[in-house]
């Protein structure tokens, strides 16, 4: 069998030639039991006797799993008698995870150990001003982050405004235990060798307390919801308006349902329903249960349906930290977002932004044998340092990578939370943490179910905006539910029988090809809507413009009365506008004769301008004949209408310009009406009255193609 920890990577596994028969198999250890009997979930292991070969239970010779690593020669408690006492491994280097080789001089410095902690303090980075936004806790608001976002992290300097509850810096580690409960195993990690390991609540605090500490021991991973150190504790409230875990995503059990447990701590179940079946106890969730079950994972099926489930509890950790701790670059399971808020000590963050270029390096890096050995802020073009001190609140976005490193002794409080405006980058971290094959334990709890709970809401919330013809649609929702469909629809077309094989984590009730389906469709209506009632909001200002761009293009009286000879000039002019070609300005100038026949004219050129010049005398004799009955017909206005003024003249003449021709309006003076509207009409009311080059082009092009020349 295959021991987890053992001295010098010895392990023990069954011999293929060994007798099939439970009974005749060998026995171990003082216990006597079978290899078989080991139970990993305990977190046993087993290690040889270096006098008598023996292999024995560290649970029964009362060795931990993280001293039997630095032990170099196990001896029995029998063998230990002419041996002596076990020896522990010696330390040869500084700068590698195996302190104890001694050979390592020329190999690369790994992190966490003691010269990289060293190094690591000497380094210079930038700061992190461009990239971290300070608030009060005041102005962090739900309707601040839907405004501005939650793209960056939030530095708070202090908790007031932020209506959290959190111990008092004064609490000592003493009644940490007594409210979290000292027979609690806790995970610790080891720093240095960066390796995870099981350790007594009880003995942690022992050896925190104790100042020549020869391990670095942190943790992280102290969740204390359902303790009565869970009752001091109290999220930021902007933490609480939008976690999914608070807002309802996940349903919220009824009163009538709440189970006390044996501490007397209110437990947050989460089902509201229940069959008569399903009155069974609720197992809790952790981490270390798995989204990608198969079948025989759970065994029977009827006491691991979903409804046995209770909601993970990740909002509210403890963590723990002796001075030199440094935790290595990482994205918070399930691109979550976290609340962090030091109580006493100080942390050093090295954040790296989440672009796409810097999240393919780390998901190279995390996967790469060399990751010990290389420091991922020096493969990306930017990783800032920020400080973070007693009384500082910080809250990190979905997808940020960072590393953590403890000045001091430090206790901090902080959570991990699923919120709608980062269900994009959630998806993705989950997907490259499925690509990487994370460990279960590694991964947030129930994740899959907490997004499918997600696709449900959005959906009603949709359909219920639909149903009232609602013309908005909020942006945050558009966003989640495509990156929605965009993901989840991959974890169904992968797997046919991703129902079934996921009952255990599937709420009850959704159909998850169908809730797919469903939210398409409504999110499809939802824009149409928003489409439709822009565009009708388009074409009603621009009818409005137009009437606006309609009375100024008509409003005369500003225009000072031209003559005669002036008229008929516009008139010819106009003439001349109405036939531009359609090469465009850049043709006709390129093809017109200004620079030869105008001012070289030749023989057909110098005929046709005398031709025009006797059609001009023509057409004055008949201006100057219009011109009298123009005057007569003024007499007779004044003489009807003594007090009429310009704005009844402004009015009637806008009347007349935006009236369609027709063979009655022909008998208007042509030098007030006709004339007037040929000008306004030669600028089309599309085109802005700032739009110059539009209107060359436009009279450019009309006189090209009347066959003029552009002088």
């Amino acid at each position: 069998m295959s021991q987890r920890h053992a001295t010098s990577e010895k392990s023990k596994t069954k011999n293929s030639s060994s007798p099939t028969n439970l009974n005749d198999e060998p026995r171990y250890c003082i216990c006597q039991k079978r290899e078989d009997e080991l139970n990993e979930d305990d977190n046993d292991f087993m290690i040889e006797c270096d006098g008598c070969n023996g292999w024995f239970h560290g649970k029964c010779i009362d060795l931990s799993d993280r001293i039997a690593d630095d032990i170099e020669k196990y001896f029995c408690h029998e063998c230990s008698k002419q041996h002596g006492s076990s020896i522990f491994k010696q330390r040869k280097n500084q700068h590698r995870r195996d302190y104890s080789d001694a050979n390592a001089d020329n190999k690369p410095t790994q992190s966490g150990t003691p010269d990289f902690i060293n190094k690591l303090k000497r380094r210079i980075f930038p700061g992190c001003e461009s990239v971290v936004t300070r608030l009060k806790g005041n102005h962090l608001t739900p309707e601040y982050l839907a405004t501005y976002g939650f793209t960056q992290p939030i530095l708070i300097s202090n908790r007031d405004g932020l209506d959290m509850t959190l111990p008092n810096r004064t609490i000592t580690l003493a009644e940490i235990r007594d409210a979290v409960g000292q027979d609690r195993f806790i995970d610790i990690i080891d720093c240095e060798k960066q390796v995870t390991y099981k350790m007594n609540l009880n003995d942690y605090i022992e050896y925190y307390e104790n100042f020549e500490r020869s391990k670095i021991y942190n943790v992280l991973s102290l969740e204390i919801s359902n303790t009565k150190l869970g009752e001091q504790v109290v999220t930021p409230k902007i933490v609480r308006d939008i976690s999914w875990a608070t807002i309802g995503v996940w349903p919220i059990k009824k009163p009538d349902d709440e189970e006390i447990d044996s501490n007397e701590i209110l437990k947050k179940s989460t089902w509201p329903l229940q069959t008569p079946l399903l009155k069974k106890k609720r197992r809790p969730v952790s981490s270390t249960d798995t989204d990608q079950s198969e079948d025989e994972q759970f065994g029977t099926s009827d006491s691991n349906n979903f409804e046995n489930f209770e909601r993970p509890e990740v909002a509210k950790y403890c963590l723990l930290s002796p001075q030199s701790s440094y935790t290595d670059f990482h994205v918070d399971f399930g691109g979550s977002s976290v609340w962090y808020s030091v109580v006493r000590g100080e942390k050093i963050f090295y954040i790296i932004e989440p672009t796409d270029e810097n999240l393919q390096k780390y998901a190279e890096w995390s996967g790469s044998p060399t990751e010990s050995e290389v420091f991922l802020g020096d493969n990306v073009s930017h990783c800032y340092k920020m400080h973070l001190r007693e009384e500082n609140t910080i809250l990190i976005p979905p997808g940020w990578i960072h590393a953590v490193y403890t000045v001091t002794d430090s206790l901090v409080f902080g959570g991990n939370f699923l919120q709608s405006m980062g269900v994009d980058m959630q998806l993705r971290i989950y997907e490259l943490e499925r690509f990487a094959q994370v460990p279960n334990k590694f991964q947030f709890p129930l994740f899959e179910t907490f997004h499918w709970y997600a696709a449900k809401t959005f959906y009603e919330e949709l359909k219920e905006c639909n149903e009232s013809n609602s013309s908005i649609i909020n942006p945050i929702t558009q966003h989640a539910c495509e990156s929605i469909l965009h993901y989840m629809s991959k974890w169904v077309s992968a797997d046919k029988r991703y129902q079934t094989r996921n009952r255990s984590i599937i709420p009850k009730g959704i159909n998850c090809e169908k809730i797919l389906r469903d939210l398409a469709r409504e999110l499809d209506i939802a824009k149409l809507n928003y489409v439709s009632s822009q565009i009708s909001l388009s074409i009603h200002d621009e009818s409005y413009k137009d009437i606006n761009s309609s009375s100024n293009d008509t409003n005369f009286s500003l225009i000072p009365s031209e003559s005669n000879t002036d008229i008929n000039e516009i008139h010819d002019n106009n003439e001349l506008l109405e036939g531009i070609a359609d090469g465009g300005l850049a043709s006709f100038v390129k093809s017109s004769s200004i620079n030869e026949d105008y001012y070289q004219p030749s023989k057909e050129t110098k005929t046709k301008r005398e031709h025009s010049s006797s059609e001009k005398k023509i057409s004055t004799k008949k201006s100057k004949s219009s011109t009298d009955i123009e005057k007569k017909l003024t007499k007779k206005i004044k003489t009807e209408d003594p007090t009429s003024s310009s704005s009844n003249r402004k009015k009637l003449l806008t009347t007349a310009a935006t009236q369609p021709k027709t063979p009655s309006s022909s008998n208007n003076p042509p030098g007030i009406s006709t004339n007037k509207k040929r000008v306004s009409s030669s600028i089309p009311k599309k085109l802005s009255s700032k739009d110059r080059l539009g209107k060359i082009l436009k009279i450019a092009n009309t006189i090209k193609s009347r066959g003029g020349i552009l002088t």
